[in-house]
């Protein structure tokens, strides 16, 4: 059993090399492989020819939830000192250049003069571009509306905190900071890339836009003016999250896999033995 986590699309040898260690895999030991995620499913099969099962990441759906009540949400803004009526733009994850968080920092520069509500930047991780980024916010002249958290033992805390997810990633394979933002009724604006489009259904879900600091702009400025549409999108992002990406339906569908990989390798074993 191997698992693909990402859509890494090569060309040339590195494609080739990469297409026939999975025809080897498959053909002469036998290996199933899995996809974490529909887009990782379709590089594998289009970019390598290579099929596999779809068992799609998971997150624990009774830790990442909405807030219980007002209460809670205004607990975990205090905690981060965030004004009650601040609208909170949240991202979580390793700092480095394919999540792009510089296009949430461009952005909010562009954002500040088009809306009357306060806007604060929660970035919650760290990472090799961290340091840049916290430069890049100074050069901006957006560094008071950041607040850079780094690790957080707490992320449904800081989810809690926020009123929009960002992630302009320039690909991913199927995020759990993604799947735990949206499953915590948190609307989200992404990029229509792979990994992306499979948890953020444009018009739907919430926002995948095209990838431009334009439209990744535009997508959040529609957020923060519109509570109610940011109600909407969190209801049935949340949805969509539990309908498709539970633990326990994921859970099973592996053990059903390494069951049968497991009986397969016992009746080889015994043909062996008895030949």
């Amino acid at each position: 059993m191997s698992t693909i986590h990402n859509n890494f699309v090569f060309r040339g040898q590195v494609r080739w090399r990469r297409s026939t260690y999975r025809w080897i895999a498959r053909r002469l030991f036998g290996a199933t492989f899995t996809a974490i995620g529909p887009s990782v499913a379709q590089v594998e099969a289009h970019t390598y020819y290579n099929p596999t099962v779809l068992v799609p990441n998971w997150l624990d759906e009774q830790r990442f939830i909405p807030a219980h009540n007002a209460a809670e949400r205004a607990e975990a803004r205090q905690h981060f000192a965030i004004p009650t009526d601040a609208v909170v733009i949240i991202s979580v994850g390793g700092c480095s250049a394919i999540k792009n968080h510089k296009v949430v920092l461009e952005a909010l520069k562009a954002l500040r003069p088009r809306v009357a509500q306060q806007l604060i930047y929660l970035h919650v991780g760290e990472g090799i571009t961290h340091a840049a980024e916290q430069q890049q916010a100074h050069q901006l002249g957006v560094s008071d509306a950041v607040k850079f958290v780094g690790q957080t033992h707490n992320v449904r805390q800081a989810l809690l905190a926020a009123d929009i997810y960002a992630m302009p990633s320039l690909f991913e394979g199927l995020s759990i900071s993604l799947l735990e933002a949206l499953s915590c009724g948190i609307p989200a604006v992404v990029f229509d890339v792979y990994g992306q489009r499979d948890l953020v259904i444009e018009g739907q879900t919430g926002r995948c836009v095209p990838t431009t600091t334009e439209a990744f702009t535009d997508a959040l400025q529609e957020l923060i003016e519109q509570p109610i549409l940011r109600q909407r999108y969190g209801k049935a992002g949340r949805a969509f999250v539990q309908q498709h990406y539970s633990m326990h339906d994921s859970l099973s569908k592996l053990l059903r896999l390494y069951g049968s990989s497991v009986k397969k390798d016992a009746l080889l074993i015994q043909s062996t033995i008895q030949n």
